[in-house]
């Protein structure tokens, strides 16, 4: 076969007009998205999920794989961009739009005294022209200079002018100009990455803002990333750069809407799950891909930014949270964290919603954590699903009207309906369940029939409507056993029940647009008083900002990632005689 390398032909996206050259026998997908970044494959390529599908307007393109035939587009003129490779000058239609984001980032305001784990001291150099290097080391308490800072030091002599950072025994950053050093705490999601900029001074939020994670174009979620990754190294490499970058471009935005220089950033944590924090490091994913799911690396990290990958924040000390386990990651810990804080009343468990949720118990004695395996459709992966973006259904209200229902439905964006979000799902079951309409089994008994014969009611009747199937629910109601299960056995465990709960938190996106009667409704959380129910938002980031701003709280939440008993439910017969159990709604 002879190669098509240096062979170029041009690729126009419509109804943007956007234009690009890439090689014959490129991946029509990695082509529109050199034109358009944030083009979607929630599947991560693998040709299941069919969002990829565009439509043909010119181009000789390869022969439709098995997936294209299955998923029955071609007779319509699209194609899947994932599974399409391009051998001529070709012309596509998309129907996406970037979508704006609807994350609540905000968190609860923690307050701890401020003592950063760093130390910095503001000073007139040309008083000092004697043993200078002596007295920086004396005056920040530190032993000797990194390489980087003993070069530094010598614009500085010259200058007049210093502001020194430190780090336990070591001067790591010497600046030319007086400033107050700025933080910065990092949430890294599978749907977006948060940022909190610090004045380390006061321990004051100066500002905050999110970004999608860009790590999104390799999948929805972290299966499908993992499994892109293992298939191809050069993606995982991708995958930490382009995440690298977007903490920079999130860093410099924060910066410069408070008038505040990007480089006065001199520290900063970040936490994440455990897929994204062996992405961030470029470690192999394969220890918690597979069984037994044990992690390259779960020890906290303290390193120079440059030597992680950063290039703008090159110059900071970065603090990387320790992981539990394959499955409970950094932002457990830190939500962990937060809840500490919080002093709650015990016992208090912490449920955080997700793909794959993690859940703490806090006793007098001691914190258990578990995760369990809930799956996409708690994110809005049904029929009609969404992310939490503009457009997205997060909450409904169900009217029985004769032998139909009426849906009044919330959206993100206040903006016209375009699917629905996870916590919208949990709502539409509930309502359904509130009037009658789901029987305790599950089964719909209202709607339509379509084309496959599986049962649907119309959310939202348009031009293309907006449906919850028979399969949707199916889908919830394994999502709500497996949470259900995991928190059920680990009271168990305890000799404890649900009535024996002083405080429930729902942590994370999801939760902050569930209504806690709805979760209760469906068996999601344990169904105590109302007003033992909490949303906090949230909470990784809250205790991303708690260890950046004291080192005693850092520290804290070193020693929950060591001393928090990880009990693992989801691979025990256990868990599935109740799981199925729980498929029920009582």
């Amino acid at each position: 076969m002879r190669s098509l390398k240096g062979k170029m032909v041009k690729v126009t996206v419509k109804p943007q007009n956007v234009s690009v050259d890439v090689s014959k026998g490129t991946l029509l997908i990695e082509a529109i998205r050199k034109a358009i970044p944030w083009f979607p494959s929630p599947c991560g390529g693998l040709g299941i999920c069919g969002k990829c599908k565009v439509r043909i307007i010119k181009g000789k393109l390869s022969k439709p794989t098995s997936n294209e035939k299955l998923l029955n587009i071609l007779h319509e003129g699209f194609r899947l961009a994932c599974q399409t490779t391009v051998f001529d000058d070709t012309i596509v239609e998309i129907s996406y739009r970037e979508p704006i984001a609807f994350p609540t980032i905000s968190t609860i305001e923690i307050k701890v005294p401020v003592k950063p784990w760093i130390s910095w001291r503001t000073f007139e150099s040309s008083k000092y022209s004697k043993q200078f290097d002596k007295f920086v080391l004396e005056e920040v308490g530190a032993r000797y200079l990194s390489y980087a800072a003993a070069r530094e030091l010598i614009n500085v002599k010259l200058n007049g002018k210093a502001t020194i950072m430190a780090y336990g025994e070591a001067v790591y950053r010497v600046d030319t100009y007086h400033f107050e050093p700025l933080g910065l705490a990092v949430d890294i999601g599978t749907t977006k990455i948060a940022g909190y900029l610090i004045d380390l001074s006061t321990g004051t939020t100066l500002n905050e803002g999110f970004t999608l994670n860009p790590q999104l174009k390799y999948g929805d979620d972290i299966v499908s990333r993992m499994t892109v990754a293992l298939m191809d190294k050069r993606k995982l490499y991708d995958m930490r750069n382009i995440t690298l970058k977007s903490i920079e471009d999130l860093a410099k935005k924060l910066a410069l809407e408070v008038k505040k220089p990007v480089t006065n950033i001199t520290a900063i944590s970040i936490v994440g799950n455990t897929a994204m924090h062996h992405i961030l490091l470029g470690l192999d994913l394969s220890g918690i891909a597979f069984a037994p799911y044990i992690p390259k690396e779960s020890s906290p990290i303290i390193e120079y930014g440059g030597n992680l990958g950063f290039k703008i924040l090159r110059r900071t000390m970065v603090y990387i949270a320790p992981v539990i386990s394959g499955y409970v990651g950094g932002d457990a810990v830190a939500t962990l964290l937060t809840i500490h804080y919080l002093n709650p009343k015990l016992p208090s468990l912490v449920i955080d919603v997700g793909t794959n949720a993690e859940i703490g118990l806090f006793l007098k004695d001691k914190i258990v954590v578990a995760s369990a395996p809930a799956g996409p459709a708690i994110e809005g992966h049904v029929t009609s699903g969404l992310k939490g973006v503009q457009g997205a259904i997060y909450d409904v209200e169900a009217e029985k009207v004769g032998d139909n229902v009426k849906f009044n439905v919330k959206v993100l964006g206040e903006t016209e309906p375009s699917g629905i979000s996870g916590s919208g799902a949990v709502s539409i079951v509930s309502e359904l369940l509130r009037i009658g309409a789901i029987t305790a089994t599950g089964k719909l008994k209202i709607g339509n029939y379509d084309e496959r014969g599986v049962r649907y009611v119309k959310i939202v009747d348009s031009k293309k409507p907006i449906v919850f199937t028979q399969t949707d629910i199916r889908e919830i109601q394994k999502a709500k056993s497996a949470i259900q299960t995991t928190w059920q056995l680990m009271l168990e465990d305890e000799g404890l029940s649900e009535d024996d709960l002083e405080s429930v938190f729902i942590a994370g996106t999801f939760g902050s647009y569930l209504k806690p009667i709805h979760a209760q409704r469906i068996g999601l959380i344990p169904k105590v008083d109302l007003d033992k129910i909490f949303i906090i938002g949230n909470a990784a980031g809250a205790g991303a900002k708690l260890m950046l701003i004291n080192g005693e709280a850092r520290r804290k939440g070193e020693e929950i990632a060591l001393k928090a008993e990880h009990r693992v439910y989801a691979s025990t017969d256990r868990f599935r005689k109740l799981w199925i159990k729980n498929l029920n709604f009582k």
